[in-house]
């Protein structure tokens, strides 16, 4: 009797542990039947990343049945580009972050390859917290990267239109302000060239020597204008195009810049002033045009400071470069005018003792010294006026390449920018 009723108390502990069991069962079919019905790839690994179980959406998205993965690294699949990017998230993880989402490649089983989004997750032990295995959760986002690809070329397609109808209109503009300014040019010398010859041919009127001989040198003068506007127009068509030549050879800095600032002394009643040390060593550039750089920074002088204004021209030798610097003492230059100073067509606004020019003159002065492998630039310079500074690079190798890869590599209406 004693025994029937200990299994008689025991009976209502084994019913609850029974249904608890069913309970459990039952947790563990739903759990299976959403893991298994899921249209994402849900997976554990081992720590080495290795499938340990695959739901059966892998072989949807893979097409590879979840026995043939179990087992086997995923890094097998991985497009081989995405690999080193998949090893740092995946190291992150046991660096304290327990999750982390990837976009990746991985190979179908035809071969092709698709985008996936991963999230993985670290899975603790809860005594030790250590990670014990690895769980993520993958999708196909293919159809999504595809869209997100053609938005992005999309949006380039239009970017590149919109920078090209940009091009057209300044492409339009420039011609305009190049209509514009050298019909101006041309116009003036031309001009004075007519009216003074003209003169000179009227019948029937004699004019004393003197007079022949000043008209002479006025129509001698403008079609010096003329030759030099010429000039400018083409030097600017061939930096444009690229198209400008160096014959780069070792010259000596210092003796151009005596012979170029003599041709100036005076003119204008301008002072010129050097400040060149005795030992200048050669430079590999093209001597005819520096001379044209040094000549167009002193006609900007003469043409935008006053009468009577010193100037000092001087050198600074370092190891690897020669810097050249053109100082004058005139009122200086307004701060707003100095980003557009080597721009094309570019002429601030005069006061009335400065000469209008052609606005090419810096703009050459660019192209020159860049090709040469250089920069320039402008300071202001405190109770003082203005200083144009230029360096050439002392290795003639330098030079070379520039000058090579300037007349290569220009693409059209483009100049390298220091």
């Amino acid at each position: 009797m004693a025994e029937i009723q200990r299994l008689s108390s025991s009976a209502p502990a084994c019913g609850c542990t029974s249904e608890r069991e069913a309970q459990l069962r039952a947790s563990e079919l739903r759990y299976r039947f959403m893991v298994e019905n899921s249209t994402d790839m849900l997976a554990r690994h081992s720590l080495d990343g290795c499938y340990l179980y695959v739901s059966s959406a892998c072989q949807t998205l893979l097409g590879y049945p979840a026995n043939e993965l179990i087992g086997r690294s995923p890094y097998e699949l991985f497009h081989p580009d995405d690999v080193s990017m998949i090893q740092q998230a995946h190291a992150a993880l046991f660096d304290r972050r327990d999750i982390c989402t990837v976009e990746y490649r991985i190979r179908h089983k035809d071969g092709a390859y698709l985008w996936f989004e991963t999230t993985c997750r670290a899975f603790r032990d809860p005594e030790t917290d250590a990670i014990v295995e690895i769980h993520t959760t993958s999708r196909d986002v293919t159809q999504r990267k595809r869209v997100e690809e053609e938005s992005a070329q999309l949006f380039m397609r239009e970017q590149r239109a919109q920078a090209e109808a940009e091009v057209l209109r300044k492409t339009d503009r420039l011609k305009s302000e190049l209509i514009a300014s050298v019909s101006h040019e041309l116009r003036t010398p031309l001009h004075h060239i007519k009216g003074y010859a003209s003169t000179l041919l009227r019948p029937r009127v004699q004019f004393e020597p003197a007079t022949v001989q000043e008209y002479l040198r006025i129509i001698t003068e403008e079609s010096d204008k003329l030759e030099r506007l010429i000039v400018d127009l083409l030097d600017t068509s061939r930096i444009e195009t690229g198209a400008l030549s160096l014959e780069i050879d070792s010259v000596q800095l210092n003796e151009i810049i005596r012979s170029v600032t003599q041709r100036w002394q005076g003119i204008e009643a301008h002072t010129l002033g050097l400040c060149i040390p005795d030992t200048v060593p050669p430079v590999a550039a093209d001597p005819y045009r520096i001379e044209q750089v040094l000549d167009n920074l002193l006609a900007n002088v003469v043409a935008h400071t006053p009468s009577h204004t010193l100037t000092i021209v001087s050198i600074e030798v370092s190891r690897e470069q020669l810097l050249v610097s053109v100082i004058d003492q005139g009122p200086g230059i307004g701060a707003e005018h100095l980003p557009h100073l080597f721009d094309r067509f570019y002429r601030a606004d005069a006061p009335a003792y400065r000469r209008h020019g052609s606005g090419l003159g810096l703009y050459i002065c660019k192209g020159i010294i860049e090709q040469h492998g250089g920069k320039i630039w402008v300071d202001l310079v405190p109770d003082a006026g203005a200083a144009f500074r230029f360096t050439l690079p002392r290795r003639r190798s330098l030079a070379k390449q520039a000058a090579r890869a300037a007349s290569e590599d220009l693409a059209p209406g483009q100049l390298h920018t220091s």
